[in-house]
């Protein structure tokens, strides 16, 4: 059965993925269904950027990034912690 007025639903599915990049973690929602989407992000440590990539300072070891991604059809959340991240922290 269809989702509203007659259409499938097809929730967002999204992850996260970071990588360090002086200093700060770059990080990127990956996995999003092919349509119009937008993020709201939220971490302890200050986060530069919107859209699908942000760049994030972390402000301890126990940081975590966490994304919220909203398309016409539903909300999905993702997180990335520290330990998940490539590379070596620098700078």
């Amino acid at each position: 059965m269809g989702g509203i007025h007659g259409r499938s639903c097809r929730c967002p599915e999204s992850s996260l993925v970071g990588r360090w990049s002086d200093g700060c973690v770059v990080a990127r929602v990956e996995a999003v269904v092919d349509q119009a989407f937008s993020t709201r992000w939220q971490a302890q440590g200050p986060i530069d950027g919107e859209g699908a990539e942000v760049r994030w300072r972390p402000s301890s070891d126990e940081d975590q990034l966490d994304v919220a991604v909203r398309t016409v059809d539903g909300l999905s959340f993702a997180s990335l912690r520290l330990a998940e991240i490539r590379g070596r922290r620098r700078g």
